[in-house]
């Protein structure tokens, strides 16, 4: 039995640490539809969070004071919550046959966001 703790908590420790990062990394900001398709799930999942954070704080005060106001294990869950949201948001409208590969992603983040939290603005730099 301690021979498989001692095996077993390394790879528990390894995990936790890379679990830490699933937001950090994100490089889809300016893609193409083709792009994000061809993209790691990881590094869709980070863009959606940065994206996420930034439409937040820019068109949704009340949810930004929520977040704020939640503890870090709280946080974490409900940003990971949201991003993964958004994420699987954008994911699902570009695969739709209609969608070119040239389009911009930022142009369906925006609508999944304003799906989802209601916002109205335009995100894009």
């Amino acid at each position: 039995m301690g021979f498989v703790l001692f095996l077993v908590l390394p790879i528990m420790s390894l995990h936790t640490w890379a679990d830490e990062a699933w937001d950090k990394g994100g490089s889809l900001q300016n893609a193409s539809v083709y792009r994000w398709m061809k993209a790691s799930a990881a590094n869709r999942l980070a863009t959606s969070a940065d994206w996420f954070l930034k439409m937040t704080r820019q068109s949704n005060k009340p949810l930004w004071q929520e977040l704020k106001a939640m503890d870090r294990t709280d946080y974490d869950e409900a940003y990971r919550y949201y991003a993964t949201r958004l994420e699987s948001c954008i994911s699902e409208k570009v695969e739709k046959k209609s969608v070119r590969p040239e389009n911009r992603v930022i142009d369906y983040a925006e609508k999944c966001y304003e799906t989802l939290h209601g916002a109205d603005r335009s995100f894009a730099e």
